[in-house]
């Protein structure tokens, strides 16, 4: 139950999480669920710049090592925004 929730369609004071591994305390779910919309940007991204679901592959091996490439290249594309030095000095 969410106590500042205002039980509409949109704000409903129960609310279900998906979550994959037991090791996180339930009163973790609700904080950590909030960054999900990070997360849909970063495969959304993907998707589309980055051409994720336009690979033409006919094994399932060869998606595997295809999506592996794209994560790859995030990951990379990643690091150099974070490490290249700002235009200001700062």
């Amino acid at each position: 139950m969410r106590e500042g929730a205002k039980d509409s369609k949109c704000d409903p004071h129960e609310s279900w999480f998906v979550q994959l591994s037991a090791d996180m305390p339930l009163q973790e779910v609700a904080p950590t669920y909030a960054h999900r919309l990070s997360y849909e940007h970063g495969y959304r991204f993907m998707k589309q710049d980055l051409l994720w679901t336009q690979a033409r592959v006919r094994m399932p091996e060869q998606f595997e090592r295809w999506s592996l490439l794209v994560f790859e290249l995030f990951g990379v594309g990643s690091l150099a925004c974070t490490s290249r030095p700002s235009a200001l000095g700062t």
